[in-house]
């Protein structure tokens, strides 16, 4: 028998497990239909869907008499044998017993393949909440880890403070790059700034017109209570402060005013006669810094304190190594405590 579908189960059929009706040529099963799983049928057997339009006797619309179909059933069958109840047409209730218990079964195995993918899919979610955890544990423990150290080792506060004066005073000094400041030339009302540096570049040796200067003027209070370097109680003339175009020609004024230390104001202004001082222009903290650096120089005997480009340097003898001082610890560390007043 070729491979085929039961008529009642729908599964295959194999060709020693089946039986075809002679009627409607359907196959089905030996088991389906109630036939023994081996042993002979008759040869114009029926399967119980062709059977049930079968008259019973003489009795119109009733199924036809067990004695009718004798032709081809086995007389030493049983009444009981379920075999001889299907010959006869009566349905087998066991047909639809056991294919609603198939189709419950079906139901489950769905319900249950459904519970096992939840299932998995929860394993999986679980996982997941398991490794955050996990992650923030870690996270935790580095945090008091953290937390801990910094507790054993408090931070220079101080230090740091410390250093971003530093950096702002060396900020604010870069600033001053291109500036000038004249100490003890005398103040005269109606003065002309500009024209007097330029009076003083000329004492110097230096040609400077108008145009190389951007701004000039004299800065602080107008009368000191303070001498004057040469000894005088007259009130200090205020310091002149001039910016240039160009560092190249401050540096050059500078130069010059460094060469010729005994300059004075002879031939500039009338009247009295005094020596006059350019320097790099320090912002009021590396003025207070090289005030003290000079003072602590003097006191352990180190022979150059200056400044250049706005930074404070020192060297106790010809030979050593140049130290920076941008701190008062600077100070401390390098050449040695004083006590000065810084103001």
């Amino acid at each position: 028998m070729p491979s085929e579908r039961c008529g009642t189960c729908r599964k295959f059929i194999s060709s020693t497990d089946g039986i075809r009706c002679t009627k409607c040529n359907v196959p089905q099963h030996r088991n389906c239909v109630a036939l023994p799983a081996k042993g002979n049928v008759a040869a114009a057997w029926r399967c119980p869907d062709c059977r049930k339009g079968d008259l019973r006797g003489n009795k119109d619309g009733t199924p036809a008499s067990v004695r009718s179909l004798s032709t081809y059933e086995d007389a030493s069958q049983s009444d009981s044998s379920p075999t001889l109840s299907m010959q006869r047409g009566e349905v087998d209730p066991t047909d639809f017993t056991n294919k609603d218990l198939m189709e419950e079964m079906r139901a489950m195995r769905r319900d249950l393949l459904s519970f096992r993918k939840e299932i998995s899919e929860l394993k999986i979610e679980v996982h997941s909440c398991v490794n955050r955890i996990d992650e923030l544990q870690t996270r935790m423990e580095a945090l008091e880890n953290r937390s801990l150290a910094q507790k054993e080792v408090p931070p220079d506060v101080n230090g740091i403070i410390n250093q971003l004066r530093a950096d702002l005073n060396d900020r604010d000094q870069d600033l001053l790059g291109n500036d000038l400041e004249i100490r003890n030339i005398p103040e005269e009302k109606g003065e002309n700034p500009i024209h007097l540096i330029v009076s003083v570049a000329g004492k110097l040796g230096v040609k400077l017109e108008s145009r190389d200067i951007v701004s000039a003027e004299r800065i602080g209070s107008r009368f000191l209570n303070a001498t004057n370097p040469e000894g005088s109680t007259e009130p200090r003339s205020r310091a002149l402060v001039v910016r240039m175009t160009r560092r190249d020609v401050r540096d050059e004024l500078l130069h010059s005013a460094r060469v010729r230390r005994n300059a004075d104001t002879g031939d500039i202004i009338a009247g009295k006669v005094q020596r006059f001082y350019i320097n790099e222009r320090l912002t009021r903290t590396n003025r207070q810094l090289f005030r003290l650096a000079r003072d602590a120089g003097r006191q352990y005997g180190w022979q150059f304190v200056w400044t250049k480009r706005g930074r404070i340097l020192a060297r106790r003898k010809q030979g050593d190594p140049v130290v920076r001082i941008r701190v008062e610890n600077d100070v401390i560390n390098n050449i040695g405590p004083i006590m000065v007043s810084t103001q």
